[in-house]
């Protein structure tokens, strides 16, 4: 099974969408939409997720093959995030910014912040990393469940559930329907866009199959289209999930010119460091106050923001091939590089 490239592309471009989100004043309604970056990854991994251990989980969940996987899971996520709160909680020390106190650490170092409110949060972004965690853990059952049965008719219902969640969870949002960044809906956000993702996956066996690359492109630059349309609109949140649950299906099955160019090692390697990217932007740029957001002001006639989207990008080479995966191959227990990205 082989590394679909445009997938790991499309993460790093949506990583550097939120992390514009993050850093630039939002006087547009496309930047204003960039907290929809964390649906498309929730989707996203949902998809790869199915497409990875689908073999794996659809027969049987062995308790070796189940505590394997989430070691990996636990390899993908932790090393980086760990060392972020530690680089952050340096800074804050030196800059006399209040630190958490012990049962906020114990919550962050859990990744129970979606469950627990931490006051002090040194990194609050990374709420997302941890109500997927839950999904990373329900995951192999739910594959388990699907490949029983996933007819049209059980599929529809997973969809329909999947939606529910998501328009309940829109009514709670903070700067659009689904910035829903805590609670149990924030849960219900990321379940319902993985349960999009794992449908997306069978999505994209139907298309690889029956329709031929043309066909495929047309509807991919439709897909694309519309969902560009509406990022540039206000409101529209959950129609755009249902995009992005359309756009990956067809990005990993054209094999058109938009696959061949989102294959570029530019591409793909911008992807691969898309963890650093958006784990490193916030705490650098925001809470830190290293380089102020949201502010005009040039240094050598370069706006301060792109010198914080440039510095986050450069952090973010160095924390990939320093932090990520060497501790990824070290609790993995292999120094080998994997050819099979997995969010």
């Amino acid at each position: 099974m082989n590394e679909i490239k445009p997938l790991t592309s499309i993460r790093g471009l949506f990583a550097l969408y939120v992390a514009t989100y993050h850093i630039f004043p939002r006087n547009n309604s496309f930047l204003a939409n960039g907290y929809l970056s964390v649906d498309l990854f929730f989707v996203l991994s949902g998809f790869i997720m199915s497409y990875v251990y689908w073999n794996k989980f659809s027969f049987k969940i062995s308790t070796k093959d189940y505590f394997l996987y989430l070691k990996g899971r636990f390899a993908r996520v932790y090393p980086l995030y760990v060392f972020i709160i530690i680089m952050t909680s340096i800074l804050y020390f030196k800059n006399n910014i209040p630190l958490p106190d012990l049962s906020e650490y114990s919550i962050l170092f859990l990744f129970l912040q979606s469950i627990f409110n931490v006051h002090n949060n040194l990194i609050s972004h990374a709420w997302s990393i941890a109500v997927e965690f839950i999904a990373y853990c329900i995951f192999p059952f739910a594959i388990f469940l699907l490949s029983k049965k996933h007819s049209i008719i059980s599929l529809s219902a997973v969809i329909a559930i999947a939606y529910t969640g998501l328009y309940m969870a829109s009514f709670k949002g903070y700067w659009g329907p689904l910035d829903v960044v805590g609670g149990e809906f924030a849960i219900v956000r990321c379940l319902s866009d993985y349960a999009l993702g794992i449908v997306s996956f069978f999505a994209f066996q139907i298309a690889e199959a029956r329709f031929k690359g043309r066909t495929l492109e047309v509807a991919l630059v439709l897909s694309m289209a519309l969902a560009f349309y509406f990022l540039n609109s206000r409101g529209y949140d959950v129609f755009i999930v249902a995009l992005f649950a359309v756009i990956i299906p067809l990005l990993a099955a054209s094999k058109g010119i938009i696959y061949k160019s989102m294959s570029l090692s530019p591409m793909v390697y911008l992807g691969e460091i898309s963890f650093s990217i958006y784990l490193i932007h916030y705490p650098l740029c925001r809470k830190l106050a290293f380089i102020p957001a949201w502010i005009q002001n040039k240094i050598f006639f370069m706006d301060v923001n792109y010198i914080a989207l440039i510095i986050t990008i450069l952090l973010s080479i160095i924390t990939y091939h320093f932090i990520e995966v060497p501790c990824r191959n070290f609790i993995k227990g292999s120094r080998a590089m994997h050819n099979i990205k997995v969010n």
